[in-house]
């Protein structure tokens, strides 16, 4: 049995797809950022990145609260 009508379960899975699309975006912008600041990496490292950067993009529902663990061990000095 859904507590759900049809129209709001639609509703829901819009909202929680534009949350996820508008999220990885923002991660994929923050990540490009970032990449785009490096100018020393070699041809290998450059596309390492760009693969390390499509999949923080795809993953950011694991790689967000990761980094904010890791960010908060370490304390904002390494950042």
């Amino acid at each position: 049995m859904c507590l759900l009508n049809p129209i709001s379960q639609q509703e829901l899975v819009l909202f929680v797809t534009g949350l996820y699309v508008s999220t990885a975006f923002y991660c994929f912008a923050t990540c490009l950022k970032v990449f785009k600041r490096e100018n020393d990496l070699s041809v290998a490292e450059r596309w390492l990145s760009w693969g390390v950067l499509a999949l923080a993009t795809i993953l950011w529902p694991i790689v967000v609260p990761l980094s904010y663990l890791e960010r908060r061990s370490f304390g904002s000095e390494h950042f």
